[in-house]
């Protein structure tokens, strides 16, 4: 699993057939992974971890290369943080509510079907 964030610039001026640099790592992204909006110049992705798991990607897509910053990229991943652990609750609520109704729905089977035999 990748935990760094994405932040490409300049993405009209690039050839995408290329390797592209991550600014947010200073790493290359292969060309294979580079399909952008043809409006879009810079983008920002961080990753929605909790609990070692990926929940998501929060991203940001931006007309112009001038738009974004070294402060974006910060505040994007600060935000990442609770959005993922709401994520991680949301999807613990659900399972819960579901063996909850599962556990109900068995039980009322249970002592309904003494009520059926005793007709």
């Amino acid at each position: 699993m990748n935990e760094k964030p994405v932040w490409i610039k300049n993405i009209k001026k690039n050839n995408l057939a290329r390797p592209m640099r991550n600014e947010a790592t200073k790493n290359f992204i292969e060309s294979e992974y580079l399909d952008f909006f043809h409006e879009t110049d810079t983008i920002m992705a961080v990753p929605l971890i909790t609990r070692a798991r990926l929940w998501g990607v929060y991203s940001i897509e931006w007309p112009e290369s001038k738009g974004l910053s070294n402060e974006t990229l910060e505040l994007v991943e600060q935000i990442a943080k609770p959005i993922a652990r709401i994520r991680w609750k949301v999807e613990t609520l659900k399972h819960s509510q579901n063996q909850t109704n599962r556990a109900i729905s068995l039980f009322s089977d249970s002592i309904r079907k003494p009520l059926s035999i005793r007709s």
